[in-house]
């Protein structure tokens, strides 16, 4: 016989071979996907745990930043009666109020450019301190709705002397004194720093020894100056608005150690 029909392809069962590479294939990609779903599910796992210990780390590191203050505010109640109570003033309408854990100021019309503050309840003597607070911008213009620290205000009141540490989410911060006889006098004019975390929680701190002032921001020194005129008085949280603009600030966990 010279002549034959071709030889028909070989045959698996009854697939073909372009059907069993098709099912190799879907076979693969199925080994695949189990395998990202477990190693995800083990990716997720780890990271959770990882959150779960540096929010503790935190908590703890939080905690230890605190040790070595004798009163520790956490704004969990008004038991000490900070200001708080609807504002309607010749300066601003709005609210302070605590609640939720923070001692929140909320500016809903500003009449004028001002400045208001909230007294810890403390010895009018007191001289010599370290103390802290955490403060967040919420709500408003970062370059004129700005938070800090009034200390060592005189017993008599904020005109007859008072320091300030003013920050500013747009960088900005400054160290004044003020009385009615002196007007504002400039111990650190304002200068830029980029500790200041716009948005976010921000920590400042004051230390009085005699006539020395340390100010610092998340725990970084931004100002160290001398200054006899005021030598003791009351310690405050404060908002400084240098426009008529509206805005919320958050303070927290405000921490008083007397020297």
């Amino acid at each position: 016989m010279e002549n034959m029909p071709a030889t028909p392809p070989e045959k698996s069962g009854p697939f073909s071979r372009e059907v069993i590479i098709v099912i190799v294939i879907l076979v693969i990609l199925c080994c695949l996907m189990i395998g990202l779903a477990i190693g995800g599910y083990f990716v997720y796992t780890n990271f959770s745990e990882n959150q779960a210990l540096n929010a503790t780390a935190t908590t703890a590191a939080q905690t230890s930043i605190y040790e070595g203050y004798e009163i520790y505010e956490t704004f969990d109640n008004n038991s000490l009666e900070w200001r708080a109570g609807i504002e309607e003033n010749e300066f601003w309408n709005g609210t302070t109020s605590i609640e939720q854990g923070v001692y929140t100021w909320n500016v809903e019309e500003a009449l004028d450019t001002f400045m208001a503050w909230g007294t810890y309840p403390t010895n009018p003597d007191l001289s010599d301190f370290d103390m802290s607070v955490l403060v967040k911008r919420v709500a408003g213009d970062p370059e004129n709705f700005c938070y800090g620290v009034v200390f060592r205000e005189s017993p008599e009141g904020f005109d007859y002397g008072a320091y300030t540490f003013t920050v500013c989410d747009d960088g900005y911060y400054a160290v004044n004194y003020y009385s009615l006889a002196t007007d504002w006098i400039k111990l650190k004019d304002w200068d830029q720093t980029d500790l200041i975390v716009a948005g976010e929680w921000n920590r400042l701190s004051v230390q009085t020894q005699g006539e020395n002032i340390t100010c610092s921001i998340n725990e970084q020194v931004v100002a160290q100056v001398s200054d006899s005129r005021q030598a003791n008085g009351y310690i405050s949280v404060y908002i400084d608005l240098y426009e008529k603009v509206t805005g919320t600030v958050w303070f927290d966990d405000f921490a008083l150690q007397p020297k």
